[in-house]
């Protein structure tokens, strides 16, 4: 995808981008990022885009339910995360906000190792209470070992956004 990202960002989608020389191609910047991948830092960023639009959507469960749809609830029509609106961080609602966050991020996220994803609610001052903040650590698939990272997700339950923060790649 950050291949097809880049182009739109650069307006150049829609051009093949290749130069031909005498009836050879020769190569472009575009063909040699699609053959060997993104650095370490674009991944941070695209990782950081599609983590943001996956916090900041609202599953489709929050509005109906889905229980005579067992392939939906996991499918993309289900994407994002519980509705903001109803979400506090008191003690019971803790470990469901944990759980839920690790699981959109497991049904949605296929960069993120499954088994790595860690998901706790970071403890807020009692004048921050309109907010929520996750501490998430992961390990992103990538080749040839696989890079851990640690990023602070904070939700503004009255305005309803999210920031990701802190967002690194640990070494």
């Amino acid at each position: 995808m950050h291949v097809f990202r880049e182009a739109a960002n650069k307006k150049d989608a829609t051009k093949d981008g290749a130069t031909y020389k005498e009836g050879e191609r020769e190569i472009n910047q575009r063909t040699v990022q699609r053959r060997h991948g993104a650095d370490q830092g674009s991944l941070r960023a695209h990782l950081n885009e599609d983590l943001s639009n996956l916090m900041q959507t609202i599953r489709l469960d929050a509005a109906m339910d889905l229980g005579n749809h067992k392939y939906v609830g996991k499918s993309v029509l289900n994407f994002g995360m519980d509705d903001m609106a109803n979400m506090s961080s008191n003690s019971e609602n803790r470990g469901h906000l944990e759980r839920r966050l690790r699981q959109s991020l497991i049904d949605h996220e296929p960069r993120l190792i499954p088994e790595s994803i860690e998901v706790s609610i970071r403890e807020q001052d009692k004048d921050l209470s309109q907010k929520i903040a996750f501490d998430v650590s992961a390990d992103l698939a990538a080749n040839p070992v696989d890079v851990p990272l640690d990023f602070v997700a904070e939700i503004d339950v009255g305005g309803g956004k999210v920031d990701l923060s802190k967002l690194k790649v640990n070494r």
